[in-house]
């Protein structure tokens, strides 16, 4: 049981720390259908994570581009508009703050958004590391802990690191479920403590 729990961290640790994708729609325009947007409008992502876009209804594109907001940390576009549908990622490497629109007609008006990118907090880096598994991730009401560790702490950080929330659950070994429903949408840290030990993931609330 031992070998297939360890088994079961060590694949959940290499998907957890693979590239993170989120999804953003691009819709509206045209007679009947809704004002051009985009959804969600704003985002907060980590360095090394993909945004993909997808047009699912009307003419549209990503444009990210230096000439249109020089403030960018660097440029990106999907390219001219282009009726639906299509789907364009982007890999963004620099953190900082990212303004885009739609370049299409008179869309620039209701269709434009942020990408803020932040770098991974290293100051959560400990070399005391608990291994443990979390779900779901993403998560939207609640998520659990799944550990073989004596947990004496738990805490939920935003990207600030700011704690969200704290919890000192009394001899939990094994599972342990935390209620996620009153965080705003964004990513967040959750940290196990054991003694002078802990461990660190990162996930996503909806």
């Amino acid at each position: 049981m031992k070998a297939l729990f360890t088994l079961f961290l060590s694949i959940i640790s290499l998907s957890f720390f693979a590239q993170t994708s989120h999804d953003v729609e691009a819709f509206g325009g045209g007679t009947g259908n809704p004002t051009p947007a985009y959804e969600p409008q704003n985002i907060t992502i980590m360095v090394g994570d993909t945004v993909r876009w997808t047009n699912t209804q009307g003419t549209h594109n990503v444009d990210g581009t230096l000439s249109a907001f020089p403030s960018n940390p660097e440029g990106f576009t999907s390219g001219d508009p282009a009726p639906a549908p299509w789907v364009f990622e982007y890999e963004f490497t620099v953190a900082g703050t990212y303004d885009y629109e739609c370049s299409a007609f008179n869309h620039a008006d209701t269709q434009f958004g942020t990408i803020t990118v932040v770098e991974d907090p290293t100051a959560l880096q400990e070399l005391n590391i608990l291994d443990f598994y979390i779900y779901p991730n993403p998560s939207e009401t609640e998520i659990n802990v799944l550990t073989q560790a004596q947990i004496d702490k738990i805490e939920i950080l935003d990207v600030s690191r700011n704690v969200s929330i704290t919890e000192e659950p009394q001899s939990v070994l094994g599972s342990y479920t935390i209620n996620t429903s009153d965080l705003e949408a964004g990513i967040y840290f959750i940290v196990i403590y054991q003694g002078e030990y802990k461990g660190v993931k990162r996930f996503i609330k909806r």
